[in-house]
């Protein structure tokens, strides 16, 4: 009894939160109150006196953003979150956006990422995972339209801004109109046809074949699997002959995203079945 109990109250709490979930296609330009609604700061590093903002510097009316930590000392290093609301990716899904960059020092690595959580909002508690890197996009001092996939698939999923900087280095980022929508089947299909990948079989049970082309081969593309939550749960490099041997090892049978990355660019993204 107990255990089932719990399990209704897992149903009823994923539920809960799919209902309070934001449905495509999500936009925002942080204009009002309404449009600001969801979207949560968390300061996870050294406190500046610099953070995220709203403010009615974006490329038409309200934006957000980040300015450099002014005075800060050498060994500060400030990694702020801006986390949106509840979102229902329930496909693959892109979002583009309005993006300013400022500056002229050398960033700390990564200074400005987008990423991904299917868990919770607070990053300290999510699944967050890197789906691209907008650090010092050129030319700066411009307002650059800027699209960005989210290749994961979730019932109630988080997109995150992370500024990170040490020091006093001068880095700055502003961002507007940002726009969430699903990507079209077809968009995916003729993405697709320049690298072809063969997984055979799929479905399978315990070990399947993943070919690809000469051309992809040579970018040194590395292979990582997710599961339906958007968890990555292994990485594997092709090594020769272009054809990588997966093996099932210990995942239960249901479907997965394979998705094979060149650097932290996404080139294929396909399901994969397992079954019993």
């Amino acid at each position: 009894m107990k255990a089932t109990l719990m399990t209704l109250l897992s149903v009823f709490m994923a539920s809960a939160a799919f209902a309070q979930s934001k449905a495509l296609p999500y936009t925002t330009g942080f204009d009002s109150n309404i449009e600001q609604t969801g979207w949560q700061e968390y300061r996870t590093k050294a406190l500046s006196a610099q953070h995220w903002e709203v403010s009615p510097s974006g490329f038409s009316g309200n934006g957000i953003s980040h300015d450099y930590n002014v005075g800060g000392n050498t060994t500060d290093t400030v990694v702020d979150w801006f986390v949106s609301p509840p979102l229902k990716l329930t496909a693959q899904s892109k979002m583009t956006l309005k993006l300013q960059t400022q500056g002229f020092s050398i960033p700390f690595p990564d200074n400005l990422q987008v990423l991904y959580c299917s868990k919770k909002q607070n990053p300290s508690l999510g699944n967050f995972v890197v789906i691209a890197n907008l650090s010092m996009m050129q030319p700066k001092y411009q307002w650059l339209d800027t699209t960005v996939t989210i290749p994961f698939i979730s019932d109630s999923g988080y997109v995150a801004f992370r500024y990170k900087t040490i020091g006093a280095e001068w880095s700055t980022y502003a961002i507007d109109n940002i726009s969430i929508t699903t990507i079209p089947v077809g968009i995916n299909e003729q993405k697709q046809v320049k690298y072809p990948v063969r997984i055979s079989p799929n479905p399978f049970t315990t070990t399947c074949s993943i070919m690809i082309t000469d051309e992809l081969m040579q970018s040194s593309p590395t292979v990582k699997l997710f599961d339906i939550a958007g968890q990555e749960i292994q990485q594997e490099f092709i090594r020769h002959h272009n054809t990588l041997e997966f093996n099932r090892s210990n995942l239960k049978s249901g479907m997965y995203f394979l998705r094979i990355m060149t650097g932290n660019t996404l080139i294929i993204n396909e399901k994969l079945i397992i079954t019993d």
